[in-house]
């Protein structure tokens, strides 16, 4: 389960403290808490800070992935930069940005190896451009 949150003001190891809150508080799942802020570094070293919690997800290297959810009041808000239909339909394909550079699909096609989801969804679809 990933927890992703933007919040430049709060340090780094903040990520670790909500993630063990979550371990102790719900062992079941497997937590990733990860704070948007500083993550603009993690594929690429001079890649510029983002802006917020959508300009993050936006960045994620998977389209089906590029999906958020909160709550707002009651209701359940979504963050799907690229929409919802390469999810529904068991499509993986990489996000534009990542799709006509060498080592961006690189990035992708590793990432889409070392998860492994062929073999956990076998009717997924995997789009390498």
């Amino acid at each position: 389960m990933d927890v992703v949150y933007f919040d430049p003001q709060r340090p780094r190891n903040d990520d670790q403290i909500i993630q063990a809150s979550l371990i102790k508080r719900m062992p079941d799942y497997q937590w990733q808490v990860k704070n948007e802020a500083y993550m603009h570094h993690y594929d690429f070293k001079d890649a510029p800070k983002f802006t917020s919690i959508e300009d993050a997800i936006s960045h994620f290297v998977e389209t089906p992935t590029c999906i958020g959810a909160y709550l707002k009041g009651d209701d359940i808000e979504i963050i799907a930069p690229y929409g919802l239909t390469d999810l529904i339909q068991l499509k993986c394909r990489p996000i534009p940005m990542f799709q006509n550079n060498k080592t961006c699909l690189s990035i992708y096609q590793n990432r889409i190896q070392r998860k492994n989801w062929k073999k956990r969804w076998p009717n997924l679809a995997i789009i390498n451009s």
